[in-house]
Protein backbone atom coordinates (compact mmCIF):
# COMPACT_ATOMS: atom_id res chain seq x y z
CA UNK A 1 0.00 0.00 0.00
CA UNK A 2 1.26 3.45 -0.88
CA UNK A 3 1.57 5.94 1.95
CA UNK A 4 -0.94 8.76 1.79
CA UNK A 5 1.91 11.08 2.78
CA UNK A 6 3.65 10.51 -0.57
CA UNK A 7 0.43 11.01 -2.53
CA UNK A 8 -0.33 14.25 -0.66
CA UNK A 9 3.22 15.52 -1.20
CA UNK A 10 3.05 14.77 -4.94
CA UNK A 11 -0.35 16.49 -5.23
CA UNK A 12 0.92 19.60 -3.42
CA UNK A 13 3.99 19.79 -5.68
CA UNK A 14 1.90 19.35 -8.83
CA UNK A 15 -0.37 22.19 -7.64
CA UNK A 16 2.75 24.38 -7.38
CA UNK A 17 3.70 23.49 -10.96
CA UNK A 18 6.68 21.28 -10.12
CA UNK A 19 7.46 18.71 -12.83
CA UNK A 20 7.35 14.96 -12.25
CA UNK A 21 11.12 14.40 -12.36
CA UNK A 22 11.79 17.09 -9.75
CA UNK A 23 9.15 15.61 -7.45
CA UNK A 24 10.64 12.15 -7.90
CA UNK A 25 14.18 13.40 -7.18
CA UNK A 26 12.96 15.21 -4.07
CA UNK A 27 11.21 12.09 -2.75
CA UNK A 28 14.26 9.92 -3.50
CA UNK A 29 16.42 12.39 -1.54
CA UNK A 30 13.98 12.07 1.38
CA UNK A 31 14.49 8.29 1.43
CA UNK A 32 11.51 7.05 -0.54
CA UNK A 33 12.00 4.06 -2.83
CA UNK A 34 11.55 4.57 -6.57
CA UNK A 35 8.97 1.80 -6.70
CA UNK A 36 6.85 3.47 -3.98
CA UNK A 37 7.10 6.83 -5.75
CA UNK A 38 5.85 5.33 -9.03
CA UNK A 39 2.95 3.68 -7.19
CA UNK A 40 2.06 7.00 -5.57
CA UNK A 41 2.03 8.65 -9.00
CA UNK A 42 -0.23 5.88 -10.31
CA UNK A 43 -2.83 6.68 -7.62
CA UNK A 44 -3.19 10.21 -8.88
CA UNK A 45 -5.84 11.15 -11.38
CA UNK A 46 -4.45 11.96 -14.81
CA UNK A 47 -3.65 15.60 -15.39
CA UNK A 48 -6.43 17.41 -17.18
CA UNK A 49 -5.72 18.00 -20.83
CA UNK A 50 -6.56 21.17 -22.70
CA UNK A 51 -9.89 20.60 -24.46
CA UNK A 52 -9.53 20.19 -28.21
CA UNK A 53 -10.36 23.17 -30.35
CA UNK A 54 -13.76 23.08 -32.00
CA UNK A 55 -12.40 24.59 -35.19
CA UNK A 56 -14.64 27.65 -35.05
CA UNK A 57 -11.85 30.06 -36.01
CA UNK A 58 -10.86 28.19 -39.15
CA UNK A 59 -14.51 27.65 -40.06
CA UNK A 60 -14.87 31.45 -39.99
CA UNK A 61 -11.83 31.69 -42.27
CA UNK A 62 -13.40 29.12 -44.59
CA UNK A 63 -16.57 31.17 -44.76
CA UNK A 64 -14.52 34.31 -45.49
CA UNK A 65 -13.00 32.60 -48.53
CA UNK A 66 -16.43 31.38 -49.66
CA UNK A 67 -17.89 34.87 -49.21
CA UNK A 68 -15.04 36.33 -51.30
CA UNK A 69 -15.53 33.84 -54.13
CA UNK A 70 -18.46 35.63 -55.82
CA UNK A 71 -16.38 38.79 -56.31
CA UNK A 72 -14.06 36.96 -58.71
CA UNK A 73 -16.95 35.24 -60.44
CA UNK A 74 -18.87 38.54 -60.74
CA UNK A 75 -15.88 40.19 -62.39
CA UNK A 76 -15.96 37.39 -64.98
CA UNK A 77 -19.71 37.76 -65.47
CA UNK A 78 -19.34 41.54 -65.77
CA UNK A 79 -16.88 40.98 -68.61
CA UNK A 80 -19.27 38.55 -70.32
CA UNK A 81 -22.13 41.04 -69.92
CA UNK A 82 -19.94 43.80 -71.38
CA UNK A 83 -19.17 41.61 -74.39
CA UNK A 84 -22.84 40.73 -74.91
CA UNK A 85 -23.86 44.38 -74.81
CA UNK A 86 -21.36 45.24 -77.52
CA UNK A 87 -18.33 46.47 -75.59
CA UNK A 88 -14.99 45.56 -77.03
CA UNK A 89 -12.92 43.20 -74.93
CA UNK A 90 -9.18 43.44 -75.32
CA UNK A 91 -6.64 40.85 -74.26
CA UNK A 92 -6.07 42.44 -70.83
CA UNK A 93 -9.80 42.44 -70.12
CA UNK A 94 -10.00 38.79 -71.12
CA UNK A 95 -7.12 37.93 -68.78
CA UNK A 96 -8.81 39.80 -65.92
CA UNK A 97 -12.07 37.96 -66.60
CA UNK A 98 -10.35 34.57 -66.55
CA UNK A 99 -8.35 35.47 -63.45
CA UNK A 100 -11.57 36.54 -61.73
CA UNK A 101 -13.28 33.28 -62.62
CA UNK A 102 -10.29 31.19 -61.51
CA UNK A 103 -9.85 33.08 -58.23
CA UNK A 104 -13.56 32.87 -57.48
CA UNK A 105 -13.68 29.12 -58.02
CA UNK A 106 -10.42 28.65 -56.10
CA UNK A 107 -11.69 30.70 -53.14
CA UNK A 108 -14.87 28.64 -53.01
CA UNK A 109 -12.99 25.31 -53.16
CA UNK A 110 -10.40 26.47 -50.63
CA UNK A 111 -13.04 27.83 -48.26
CA UNK A 112 -14.95 24.55 -48.38
CA UNK A 113 -11.75 22.56 -47.76
CA UNK A 114 -10.76 24.80 -44.84
CA UNK A 115 -14.16 24.30 -43.24
CA UNK A 116 -13.68 20.53 -43.61
CA UNK A 117 -10.11 20.82 -42.21
CA UNK A 118 -8.42 19.22 -45.22
CA UNK A 119 -4.65 19.04 -44.75
CA UNK A 120 -3.76 20.72 -48.05
CA UNK A 121 -6.02 23.65 -47.24
CA UNK A 122 -3.96 24.47 -44.14
CA UNK A 123 -0.88 25.04 -46.31
CA UNK A 124 -2.77 26.92 -49.03
CA UNK A 125 -4.81 29.05 -46.65
CA UNK A 126 -1.88 29.97 -44.42
CA UNK A 127 0.28 30.75 -47.46
CA UNK A 128 -2.34 33.00 -49.02
CA UNK A 129 -3.02 34.77 -45.71
CA UNK A 130 0.71 35.26 -45.22
CA UNK A 131 1.27 36.74 -48.68
CA UNK A 132 -1.81 38.93 -48.33
CA UNK A 133 -0.51 40.20 -44.99
CA UNK A 134 2.88 41.03 -46.48
CA UNK A 135 1.29 42.80 -49.44
CA UNK A 136 -1.07 44.80 -47.24
CA UNK A 137 1.74 45.61 -44.81
CA UNK A 138 4.07 46.86 -47.55
CA UNK A 139 1.26 48.94 -49.04
CA UNK A 140 0.39 50.35 -45.62
CA UNK A 141 4.01 51.30 -44.96
CA UNK A 142 4.57 52.82 -48.40
CA UNK A 143 1.30 54.74 -48.64
CA UNK A 144 0.38 55.26 -44.98
CA UNK A 145 -3.19 54.36 -45.87
CA UNK A 146 -5.18 53.63 -42.73
CA UNK A 147 -7.77 51.93 -44.94
CA UNK A 148 -5.53 48.86 -44.89
CA UNK A 149 -5.75 48.41 -41.11
CA UNK A 150 -8.94 46.34 -41.32
CA UNK A 151 -7.62 44.00 -44.05
CA UNK A 152 -4.44 43.58 -41.98
CA UNK A 153 -6.50 42.66 -38.92
CA UNK A 154 -8.45 40.12 -40.98
CA UNK A 155 -5.19 38.68 -42.33
CA UNK A 156 -3.79 38.47 -38.79
CA UNK A 157 -6.93 36.67 -37.61
CA UNK A 158 -6.64 34.19 -40.47
CA UNK A 159 -3.01 33.42 -39.63
CA UNK A 160 -3.86 33.09 -35.93
CA UNK A 161 -6.74 30.74 -36.75
CA UNK A 162 -4.57 28.49 -38.92
CA UNK A 163 -1.76 28.31 -36.37
CA UNK A 164 -3.96 27.81 -33.30
CA UNK A 165 -6.09 25.12 -34.95
CA UNK A 166 -3.32 23.35 -36.88
CA UNK A 167 -3.92 19.97 -35.15
CA UNK A 168 -7.43 19.82 -36.63
CA UNK A 169 -5.92 19.71 -40.12
CA UNK A 170 -3.40 16.97 -39.39
CA UNK A 171 -5.23 14.47 -37.17
CA UNK A 172 -6.73 12.52 -40.08
CA UNK A 173 -5.44 11.65 -43.51
CA UNK A 174 -6.99 13.76 -46.25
Amino acid sequence: MVAQEAIDYINSQIQKGVDRESIKTSLLNKGWKGEDIEKAFSYLSPTPQKPPSSGVKTKIVGWLYIILSPFGIFSFLFGVFSFITGSQIDFNMLLLMLAGLASGVFCFVLGSAIKAHKTWSWYAGLGIAGFATLGNLFTLISSFSLGLVIPLLIDAFMIYAFISEKPLFFKTTN
